[in-house]
């Protein structure tokens, strides 16, 4: 049986950018969840490269959603709201 696209992207590496109240982070994934965060630098273009060495086999692509919880859960902390991060 053939995979779907949502399947393939649940276990295909990912990597996004996302806007928060202290500039564009980035995220990395895998099947084994989050692999890497990466913090604003000066430019995003910079954010991007420094994401990309640290996973350097993942596409861009929709973050899954835990993923997608795990980036507002950042932008909440970034912003100065909630109680933190679990892990």
């Amino acid at each position: 049986m053939a995979r779907t696209t949502d399947e393939r992207n649940s276990t295909e590496p990912g990597i996004a950018l996302f806007e928060t109240a202290i500039g564009v982070c980035g995220i990395s994934w895998s099947e084994r969840g989050i692999t890497a965060v990466q913090l604003p630098a000066a430019r995003e273009d910079l954010t991007w490269a420094r994401l990309r060495r640290r996973a350097p086999h993942a596409r861009e692509l929709p973050a899954q959603p835990q993923v997608a919880e795990a980036i507002e859960g950042i932008r909440a902390v970034l912003a100065g709201e909630g109680d933190g991060l679990a892990v």
